[in-house]
């Protein structure tokens, strides 16, 4: 399951920092952004402990400091925030709903960028 930290985190580093330039490349982010917190969250649900996801998410970037890399870490600080739910039923809406809330939480952030 670590693995499947890695495979969600990596497209959003592909994103260029100066793409938010244009509003286009950011909603891009943001759908990716989605994707990989939705992602963190079923590997939250999956029961992967909270310690094994950091680490796996921290050999997977590099600048520490990178706005992507912070939003992306703190996703999985606040998934591990959240209840392991006891039904299948539950984790999935628990992981489309955590997605959604951080595609929010990201378009909010770009709009106060531009």
């Amino acid at each position: 399951m670590g693995k499947l930290v890695s495979l969600l985190v990596l497209p959003l580093l592909l994103v260029p920092r100066l793409a938010f330039a244009q509003s286009d490349d950011a909603l891009k982010f943001c759908a990716l952004f989605e994707k990989a917190t939705t992602g963190t969250m079923k590997v939250r649900q999956s029961g992967v402990p909270i310690s094994e996801a950091m680490e796996n998410f921290n050999s997977q970037v590099k600048d520490r400091d990178d706005f992507r890399v912070k939003m992306m870490r703190e996703s999985v600080i606040e998934a591990y925030s959240e209840p392991l739910w006891p039904t299948a039923e539950m984790k999935e809406s628990a992981a489309i709903e955590f997605g959604n809330t951080n595609y929010l939480k990201c378009i909010k952030m770009i709009k106060e960028i531009e």
